[in-house]
């Protein structure tokens, strides 16, 4: 620790109160401060510098400056602290920080070396290196891993040069000995090397022969979504989350289904061995005949995959070992996080492995028309799930008492011929963005008011459908019990006879109670997962 120094040039604060001021995260110096902290930079002992370098790296662009000009005049680990911050602050603008840093590869000094290289790397995964620096950066850094002795030096340029360098980059790198550095630069290169090379999925496709397709979807609207198959699919399982069946026509037929989120593709879910290694497994099934069977059918140009943990964390290390195993296998199957066409979930759990390829540029139409929102608004499966529970009948006069963003009424002009429609809600912001994807979707013969919904007097309706407020959509004082139960009853009177009421409960006792004094009969219920909590989707039926 620095306790005594004499007070830097500009600042009026003792050098070990300034330290001290440094090490408040919440501390941000003025210029005189910062004037003072680099002149601080080459007595401070390792602890207390990295203190001060990040009080400089909160300053922001004044620290820059100060620590560009002081790293013309310094050296050794003085220069190599003023040249961090430097790499941290520096913007794709920035070609005096960009020339420091070049310059600074040559530098006799390994310390020094080693900042400009990481701080060169961090520059080029940031994309703040453009196309015309590139080359340079990329000859310098190859330079500078010739003169490299130490063998850590020469990893950390390595490390700099996969994530700015190019094919001269990767010859050089193809060359060294195979290393957890080395490997990861190499498959950085690939990447990055082959992006301007074509990659989408292509819906209009179909496999050469029937190929397992599994439909994702919230807890409890599964039935839903084998109904909504209908012959289309030939449904094998039921399971949690989820409906498994084959798929037989091109890709773009899944989405006669609406209740669905996504569509994978199973490629395993089996033990894994005693002494298997994870990232060894999940290679040989990315590479394996299935995987590569629906990889080849509905992939246009080259196949991009990010793998995605299923039971949390990035585990880097893991991706990059599975990534270069991959590679070897298979050069044509790119590991690209951030450009990727295909998403492999991967759950590694209780001693078994489980992987699927969901393809994650599939271009989803059904609810295209969405182009307003409001806050805590219907999930659109969850509105196409009430409207097919609802059913569509072509005389139906519909209302949607709580509007929110229209997506029940679009699901329900979608689904068949009806009267009129008509939706209310007490917000204004609703009304407009309901008022704005009813006309993204072309719907007609459909009326909005601002009203609320127990004094709402609509004639002859024959459909409700509607996901009532319930979390963060119940206001200040207000009570889903004050709310739900006087609105089942209000329901109950609106509707004609024969009436069907499509919604979600979050409190089934109290409003099933109220359901049956108003004479509707639950006809359907079931428990849907409503994004962290249960509500219970009901057909409640006048009699």
């Amino acid at each position: 620790m620095i306790v005594s120094l004499a007070v830097g040039v500009g600042s009026r604060l003792p050098m070990s109160v300034l330290v001290e001021k440094a090490r408040n995260k919440q501390f941000t110096p003025g210029l005189k401060d910062g004037r003072a902290i680099v002149g601080l930079l080459k007595e401070a002992d390792k602890d207390d510098a990295a203190h001060l370098v990040r009080a400089l790296i909160r300053m922001g662009e004044p620290a820059l400056r100060l620590c560009l000009e002081a790293s013309r005049v310094t050296e050794g680990v003085e220069r190599a602290r003023l040249l961090e911050v430097v790499g941290k602050l520096a913007k794709s603008t920035d070609a005096e920080a960009r020339d420091a840093l070049i310059g600074a590869l040559l530098d006799p000094t390994p310390r020094v070396v080693k900042v400009a290289a990481r701080s060169l790397g961090r520059l080029g995964a940031l994309g703040a290196i453009d196309a015309a620096s590139k080359p340079v950066v990329e000859k310098a850094l190859l330079a500078a891993k010739g003169r490299a002795s130490a063998q850590d030096l020469k990893e950390t340029v390595i490390e700099a040069l996969g994530k700015v360098g190019g094919k001269a980059a990767l010859d050089v790198i193809a060359t060294e000995g195979e290393s957890r550095v080395t490997t990861r630069a190499k498959v950085m290169l690939v990447r990055e090397l082959g992006r301007d090379e074509e990659s989408s999925i292509d819906a209009t496709q179909k496999a050469s022969a029937p190929i397992d397709v599994r439909f994702h979807c919230r807890e409890g609207l599964e039935k839903i979504v084998l109904e909504q198959l209908g012959g289309h699919f030939r449904a094998k399982r039921i399971d949690t989350g989820f409906v498994d069946a084959r798929l037989e026509d091109v890709l773009s037929s899944v989405f006669v289904a609406r209740a669905f989120t996504h569509v994978t593709f199973p490629v395993c879910d089996r033990a894994l061995g005693a002494d298997e290694v994870v990232s060894e497994a999940v290679a040989r099934e990315i590479t394996s005949a299935r995987s590569r069977s629906v990889l080849a059918a509905f992939t246009r140009g080259r196949v991009r995959y990010r793998i995605e943990w299923k039971a949390g964390g990035h585990r880097r290390r893991e991706v990059f070992d599975t990534a270069a195993r991959v590679a070897a296998i298979d050069p044509a199957l790119v590991n690209d996080p951030t450009r990727s066409t295909w998403e492999v979930g991967v759950l590694d759990r209780g001693g078994r492995l489980r992987v699927e390829l969901r393809p994650k540029a599939l271009v989803d139409p059904r609810f295209a028309y969405r182009v307003a929102e409001v806050p805590a608004a219907s999930h659109p499966t969850i509105a196409a799930a009430i409207v097919h529970v609802g059913g569509a009948r072509a005389h139906d006069v519909v209302w949607d008492p709580f509007v929110g963003s229209g997506l029940e009424l679009v699901e329900r002009a979608r689904s068949g011929p009806y009267e009129r429609m008509f939706g209310t809600d007490t917000s204004p912001a609703a009304i407009t963005a309901a008022k704005e994807n009813l006309a993204s979707a072309s719907v007609e013969k459909v009326t909005l008011d601002k009203t609320d919904a127990l004094a709402a007097r609509i004639p002859g309706v024959t459909l409700i459908i509607t996901n009532p407020p319930m979390g963060r959509r119940i206001t200040r004082g207000e009570s889903l019990d004050r709310l739900l139960v006087p609105f089942v009853t209000h329901a109950a009177r609106t509707l004609v006879t024969g009436g069907r009421m499509a919604w979600i409960t979050p409190s089934p006792r109290d409003t099933d109670r109220a359901a049956e004094r108003a004479k509707l009969e639950i006809a359907q219920a079931s428990t849907v997962d409503m994004g962290g909590f249960p509500g219970v989707l009901q057909l409640l039926i006048k009699r």
